[in-house]
């Protein structure tokens, strides 16, 4: 997740686009090893950086990869604070 606070917009925006796509298979597919925390932490990450991102292409691709197989996780209340 390092890469998603990469100066490089074009780092960020590809960041965004990968663990977005990364999260939606964990989450389709857990494990037992699957961290509910983890998998919130990284979520929060995405929204965080979807919301506050200063270049609004990053927002819009954060947002945009956003799948709705996620829409379990972002019901969460805890996950939206």
């Amino acid at each position: 997740m390092y890469y998603l606070e990469e100066e490089n917009v074009a780092v960020r925006r590809e960041a965004a686009v990968a663990v977005s796509q990364l999260l939606v298979r964990i989450c389709v597919n857990p494990t037992r090893s699957t961290s509910p925390a983890l998998l919130a932490e990284v979520l929060e990450r995405l929204l965080i950086l979807g919301t506050s991102d200063p270049d609004p292409q990053i927002r819009r691709t954060v947002l945009e990869n956003l799948d709705p197989r996620l829409d379990n996780y972002l019901a969460d209340a805890e996950n939206l604070q």
